[in-house]
């Protein structure tokens, strides 16, 4: 795992899924990709031409590469309902400072007390 000077954390996780796909392709008939990084592409074909595996692709489009949409049997693009699939960051600060404020209610209720 990368972990840059800004705190942001990146796995590098493309050799781990592309080993995976090759393993399992001659037990499957379709293998379902959820990804947008063209670096895929030489897995999507050599599990196609190779493997006999229909590959399917599930990403958000407009950071999609537009090779791997082509070389993907199907494409489910996650934009056309992204209020679906992505986390509202304002709820979850919200619920997480919530949640502060509340356990810091507490202790100063318990203070009062006592």
């Amino acid at each position: 795992m990368l972990v840059f000077s800004s705190g942001a954390k990146k796995a590098d996780w493309d050799v781990g899924i592309a080993v995976d796909a090759l393993t399992i392709a001659s037990k499957v008939d379709a293998i379902i990709l959820i990804a947008g990084d063209g670096d895929f592409v030489p897995l999507v074909e050599a599990l196609q031409i190779q493997h006999g595996c229909q590959v399917e692709v599930i990403s958000f489009g407009r950071s999609t590469s537009s090779k791997l949409i082509e070389s993907a049997n199907e494409f489910y693009d996650l934009d056309k309902d992204y209020k679906r699939y992505l986390l509202q960051s304002n709820k979850a600060i919200r619920i997480i400072r919530g949640n502060k404020s509340n356990k810091n209610n507490k202790s100063n209720k318990n203070k009062q007390k006592k």
